[in-house]
């Protein structure tokens, strides 16, 4: 009995060895290694150039002067009539200038003084009878030394004028513009020390605007 339970304590020892053993020689599994994981660079924006032709300067734009653009209206309903003009200038009714920059009475009549004191006298005339431009310039001429056949045709805003530039009639250098429509006329008179092509610059945009009812009642 005593070899027989040690030949069995013997056997259990060595087989727990050999498990032992076995258990701790055995190689372990090798681990999983994963490739590196790429790395992806942003993308970057093309180095394309830029043509001359496509980078353009801008010209600046020089704008008038509000004052250039604000006009004053009038209108006559008697006289059937209306106008703009520049928004520095005055506007006197029945008056006209006089010596000394000083104004007198006169019917039916404005004056348009610019900032420089130029003068545009606008007066009407109620028609008895419809007259040819002709006919009432020589009704109403501003002075005898004034010829009809000396008129120049002009046309503002559809308007068919004489022109009378630079004339004798007192006080020397009087310019005048003749218009009509049916019972009414119109004559504008310009009285400057300076010649006409100098004060154009101030009466054409005037004339410019000028309207007449007359013909349509």
């Amino acid at each position: 009995m005593k070899k027989s339970g040690t030949h069995y304590l013997i056997v259990t020892i060595a087989s727990w060895l050999i498990i032992a053993l076995g258990a701790g020689c055995a190689p372990a599994a090798p681990s999983a290694v994963l490739p590196p994981t790429p790395t992806i660079a942003p993308p970057q924006p093309a180095n394309i150039p830029i043509e001359a032709t496509e980078i353009q300067k801008l010209t600046p734009i020089q704008l008038p002067a509000a004052s250039e653009n604000r006009r004053h209206a009038f209108r006559s309903q008697v006289g059937k009539y209306g106008l703009q003009y520049p928004i520095n200038a005055e506007l006197f009714t029945n008056q006209r200038p006089s010596a000394a920059d000083n104004f007198t009475p006169a019917a039916n009549t404005i004056t348009i003084q610019g900032a420089d004191h130029d003068s545009l006298i606008i007066t009407y005339f109620q028609l008895d009878t419809e007259l040819t431009l002709e006919q009432f310039v020589n009704q109403q001429r501003g002075c005898a030394s004034l010829q009809v056949e000396d008129g120049q045709p002009v046309d503002f805003n559809g308007h068919p004028f004489l022109f009378y530039e630079d004339t004798s009639c007192p006080p020397g250098g009087v310019t005048f513009f003749y218009a009509v429509e049916k019972d009414r006329g119109y004559r504008f008179t310009i009285e400057d020390q300076h010649r006409y092509r100098q004060l154009r610059d101030f009466v054409e945009p005037i004339l410019a605007t000028f309207d007449s009812w007359a013909a349509s009642g």
